[in-house]
């Protein structure tokens, strides 16, 4: 329509004419995406559409295909840890008592909810703070929890083992 949109978020600027720019946009093909972008013309012909992810993959075994005609550019793990840009992956797998056989599968995904509730309990915490203290040491580290108020009461565990700790959410003010 010839009108130049500028999409804000959190204060970052995005300007497209005659277009739409679609961050995390492995969930583009889901319904609610694919009615928007048919309501605003995405699909005319006429539309750029742009998708941009760090996570191009579906559990849902939904093809990206059906909204994007093509991957014109990927970079991998293994080539930005290569380039510097990453540090290399270390794993460790951490061993406890619990059980998660009844904790619910959504397309692949643990059903958030019910794996909070089952993996959010402090022996099980403190088994992770243990497993850190032994092998990373005084390193900065990212903890990534179920939910929001898991990650605020690991944060409090962490700080309560004597570590500075704190738990970062969406809901938070930006500084």
């Amino acid at each position: 329509d010839g009108h130049v949109y500028n999409l804000e978020v959190d204060g970052e600027h995005n300007y497209f004419a005659n277009g739409f720019l679609v961050h995390n946009c492995h969930h583009a093909s889901a319904i609610s995406y694919t009615s928007v972008f048919e309501r605003f013309g995405a699909f005319d012909g006429k539309s750029f559409l742009l998708g941009v992810t760090a996570t191009p993959h579906r559990m849902d075994t939904k093809k990206l295909e059906r909204v994007f005609e093509a991957e014109v550019y990927r970079y991998g793990l293994r080539e930005a840890m290569k380039a510097g840009w990453l540090c290399p992956i270390r794993c460790y797998r951490v061993t406890t008592d619990t059980d998660l056989s009844a904790v619910k599968t959504n397309n692949g995904d643990f059903e958030a909810g019910a794996l909070a509730k089952a993996v959010n309990n402090a022996a099980r915490t403190q088994i992770a703070i243990q497993h850190w203290r032994e092998v990373a040491g005084d390193r900065k580290t990212l903890v990534f929890c179920v939910d929001v108020a898991h990650s605020h009461d690991a944060a409090a565990a962490w700080r309560d083992a004597g570590y500075s700790a704190e738990a970062v959410d969406g809901g938070m003010p930006l500084v």
